[in-house]
């Protein structure tokens, strides 16, 4: 199969489209046959030896990738929740590696959720990852309540714009940070109350939300912590002295967390059911081959795109 691989740490130019086995099957694990997968700012980091390199032992050479959206074709022995044939999707391996950038990929049945049946492969590789994000970092099952204060740090970004959604879906009342260009797309995901970042100073911030979520992160996490109310919470995606923030959120009789995402089967089912309905949709930007890895790695470090890179394996050009 072919797949893409990380040779070394380093730029793009460390990047290679090889061919090599397809992987064999452990316990309770599934053999997928991808037929999209997505780009993330974790790509990014961790062929430059950083994000997941941090996370996990890794050996070189190594495949990226962790959305994945495609058909399973084989199964372990032990595994009764799938069968071939069935379709699935999810953001898998994570915060080890995912390995989805290639033709096929064994993934453990516990990253996998069924995939939507409204939409297509590409859109699920699209939400795997973002969608999950966003999911885990709101908690709808216990944090948000109907007509809560959300700021959306960062609304117009991979995780924040299903965040926004997802927020909005639940009934908060949802402020969004952007660009000025990025306006209205932002307000048309639910964004009711609209702050450009760029012109708008901390002072001007509302001083009364129940929830942030900081996308950003650096100096912006420390910023957003008087934003809050007493008893709000801040939730950050971007560690930044996760220590001394915990101890100043206490001090201001607020909360304050750090969200390391991880692939899990349950939530990414209830991901699956906001895509289902429509609730919550990811923002496709570019649809490109596997054999394109270049181009999309240059793209996503432009910081210039709108939605998410998806690449497919032998797409088909007209």
């Amino acid at each position: 199969m072919k797949a893409l691989m990380v040779d070394e740490f380093g730029g793009i130019d460390k990047l290679s489209l090889k061919d090599i086995e397809i992987p064999s099957l452990s316990k309770r694990h599934v053999l997928v046959k991808v037929e999209a997968s997505s780009l993330n700012p974790i790509d990014i980091k961790t062929r430059r030896g950083q994000g997941a390199a941090n996370h996990a032992l890794v050996k070189l050479p190594m495949i990226l990738g962790w959305d994945v959206s495609g058909t399973i074709i084989g199964c372990a022995p032990d595994v009764t929740e799938y069968q071939p044939g069935d379709q699935v999707f999810g953001s898998v391996g994570f915060p080890g590696l995912g390995r989805t950038h290639a033709e096929y990929v064994a993934v453990h049945v516990d990253h996998l959720a069924f995939k939507p049946t409204t939409i297509s492969h590409v859109q699920c590789a699209a939400a795997a990852m973002v969608g999950l994000t966003a999911w885990q970092a709101l908690r709808p099952d216990f944090l948000i309540r109907k007509g809560d204060k959300i700021l959306v740090f960062g609304a117009s970004g991979g995780v924040g714009h299903m965040a926004v959604q997802l927020a909005s879906s639940l009934g908060a009342d949802v402020f969004g940070t952007s660009s000025l260009d990025k306006k209205e797309f932002i307000q048309s995901l639910g964004v009711a109350h609209y702050i450009n970042y760029r012109q708008t100073q901390w002072s001007e911030y509302p001083q009364d939300f129940d929830y942030i979520l900081d996308t950003a992160g650096g100096d912006n996490t420390r910023a957003l912590l008087p934003l809050l109310k007493k008893g709000g919470t801040l939730v950050t995606l971007l560690p930044h002295n996760v220590e001394e923030m915990s101890r100043l959120a206490k001090q201001q009789a607020k909360q304050f967390k750090f969200i390391l995402m991880r692939s899990d089967h349950c939530d990414m089912a209830c991901v699956a059911k906001l895509l289902q309905t429509g609730a919550m949709e990811a923002k496709v930007s570019q649809v490109l081959s596997l054999a394109d890895y270049a181009i999309a790695h240059a793209l996503l470090e432009s910081h210039d795109l709108l939605g998410k890179l998806v690449l497919v394996p032998n797409l088909k050009r007209f």
